[in-house]
């Protein structure tokens, strides 16, 4: 399973999420509709010793966009989900993805809404970041 689709499922562990599974780089039109994007992966630290044992610090990001009916409290999901992220954080109950030494800390921040007046429905954006420690020898 490859480290987004392990994302995608622990997302849809968290209790307000539903029953649909966000797709990938793509989002539908229906409300209740999610779409999760990778962003890129980054090494923010690289550490070598004389032996060639080799750790980085990694961090993956995506964007995780959700429709609601404008009116559905679509604001306080968001704020639900990104307090439910934190906690997973801490306590260690999040993905642990290829290379990992264990599981990553994962952020959620800058979230936004874009109203579609049209549809009557409001995407809802938070960007996720997920750091992780991987080790080679």
């Amino acid at each position: 399973m490859q480290d987004v689709e392990k994302l995608r499922d622990w997302i849809c562990a968290f209790p307000q999420w539903g029953s649909a599974k966000p797709e990938l780089d793509q989002l539908g039109v229906a409300p209740d509709s999610a779409g999760l994007y990778y962003q890129g992966l980054e090494v923010l630290e690289h550490q070598e010793d004389v032996q060639g044992n080799v750790r980085q610090r990694r961090r993956h990001s995506f964007s995780l966009r959700r429709i609601f009916l404008t009116r559905q409290g679509g604001a306080c999901w968001m704020e639900a989900f990104s307090r439910w992220v934190l906690e997973q954080s801490r306590l260690g109950l999040t993905p642990v993805f290829h290379g990992a030494a264990g599981p990553c800390r994962v952020t959620a921040a800058n979230a936004r809404a874009d109203w579609q007046k049209q549809l009557g429905t409001t995407v809802y954006t938070v960007k996720l970041d997920a750091e992780f420690d991987s080790y080679a020898a």
